[in-house]
This record gives C-alpha cells, structure tokens and sequence, in this order.
C-alpha cells in the first residue's frame, strides 16, 4: 500500500482494547468511535482489507461518531510535545466517509511546519458530514493553506463547523478549510482565524461551496468566506 499502513501490530493494540467501539467499516456498518483513542485510529484503518491482509485501496472504510471526544482527558493528544498528528496529509490524504453526527470533538492541539495542516487533510473519495470541532487550535508556523477540520480538502465537507482557533505565519488561512479543491456545503465557522490572506471559510478556494457562513475575526487581508478564488 502506497500509505505503508501497518495495522495491530505497527500501533501496539492489546486484545483487550479493540481499535474501535464496534463496527468493520463497512457502509452498512461502519467504524464506531466513541473517545479519542477510536479517533486516534482512525488514520490506520483508511482502507478495508483484502483476502491477503492487505489495504484495498479502491474500498476506502466508513466510520461513526456516537459520543463527544475530548483530547485533552487522553494520551492521544500526540507525541511528546503535545501535538495531535493530523488524520491524512496532502501526500496521503483521508480518502473515507466520516459521519460526526454533530458531537463534539474537544481540546485538539495541533501544531506543524507542514503544508496544508488541519484536523486532516482529504482525498477526492472522502465526505466527512456533521464534524464540530470545538476549543481546539490549529497552527502552522511555516506552510501554506491552514484550516481548522480540513488543510486540503479535495473531497465533501457538509454541515460541519468549528469553534476553534487557526493560526498560521503564512498564506490561506481558513476557518474551516485552508485550501478547497473539492466542495463545502452548509458550514460555518465561528472560532478566530489569524494570518495573512485569511477567509472565515477558506483561505484559498479552487472548488465549490455554497450555504456557508462566518461569524469569527480574521486576520490581515481578509475575505468573509472566501479570501482567494483560482481556478480548479
């Protein structure tokens, strides 16, 4: 697999402690997560597996929210430092189906020098529904497109918000996404944004969003939902 995921094993689960709170990741009967020890796993079950144990990457998993997740009653808030790793990058994105139900999750603290940096970052396969991320800060200190839920979102993001802080020292900043490539739809944000060409929504966006609103500060060079629009 292109993402060299490596699952029980590589991460250490102990037989007693199952990676989920039920659920095969199936769309009929998805992942469930329940803490953060469930969403911390969620980046080592992107894909189902085939006959031979291996990831399928043409049949990405589904997964629930049932319950509010609070990362800072956790140990899966990150490494030493205190920083969450952020579920998908822009090399090797979520490509899933993520449904919050609209609990919360809480306490998040996210701090990189990497490119598109967020909650996660998204594949043109994912849709993540019903997402709030709640008291939460996401800062980059040196790369573009910073969000609060997505840093590069290529896939769906719908009925979905944040409270949560977002900072970064360079360009694009989003309250929820940092670059858009994909669609945004019946969002908001409401947490503060900081930085340089900063949108209440997205900070650079290349794709479609409609319904959505933002009620927080922005930084310098701001737009209120969009601060830069380019082509796809």
């Amino acid at each position: 697999s292109a993402l060299n995921q490596n699952a029980e094993a590589s991460v250490g689960f102990s037989t007693a402690e199952k990676p989920f709170a039920g659920g095969d990741g199936t769309k009929e009967n998805p992942y469930l997560i329940a803490n953060a020890y469930h969403l911390n796993n969620v980046r080592h079950f992107f894909y189902h597996r085939d006959l031979n144990g291996q990831f399928d990457e043409t049949k990405p998993n589904y997964f629930l929210q049932i319950d509010d997740v609070n990362l800072a009653l956790s140990d899966f808030n990150g490494e030493a430092d205190g920083n969450f790793e952020p579920i998908g990058t822009a090399e090797k994105p979520f490509p899933g189906i993520y449904e919050g139900k609209s609990f919360k999750i809480t306490n998040v603290n996210i701090h990189s020098s990497n490119e598109s940096v967020g909650l996660g970052a998204t594949s043109s396969s994912a849709k993540i529904y019903r997402i709030a991320l709640v008291n939460s800060t996401v800062v980059s200190s040196a790369s573009l497109n910073t969000g609060a839920i997505v840093g590069l979102n290529a896939g769906l993001l719908e009925q979905s918000f944040s409270s949560s802080e977002v900072f970064s020292t360079a360009s694009f900043v989003g309250g929820l996404v940092g670059r858009n490539e994909g669609t945004i739809k019946n969002s908001y944000n409401s947490g503060n944004v900081s930085g340089t060409k900063t949108g209440g929504i997205v900070g650079n966006n290349a794709g479609a969003i409609s319904g959505c609103y933002n009620i927080g500060t922005l930084g310098t060079e701001k737009g209120g939902v969009i601060h830069t629009q380019t082509s796809g």
